[in-house]
């Protein structure tokens, strides 16, 4: 796996396509209820993202675990 692909933009990436396709899926397969289950679920899983990227702007990790900036 390719270094530039483990980053967190890359992980939220996708993440949120991943949720695309099972939102679109329960669309399509799913009554309405089940949508709108997954729907609050996603929902719950978005407030916890939103909640863990401002943690990892406001207290970043301390400087003996963060990797050394390298251009390889």
């Amino acid at each position: 796996m390719r270094r530039r692909l483990r980053t967190y933009t890359a992980y939220s990436s996708a993440c949120f396509l991943v949720w695309g396709i099972v939102l679109a899926l329960s669309a399509i397969v799913g009554g309405t209820d089940r949508l709108h289950t997954i729907l609050l679920i996603f929902a719950g899983w978005v407030i916890c993202w939103i909640s863990a990227t401002i943690a990892r702007c406001v207290y970043p990790p301390p400087s003996k675990w963060r990797r050394p900036n390298s251009s390889a």
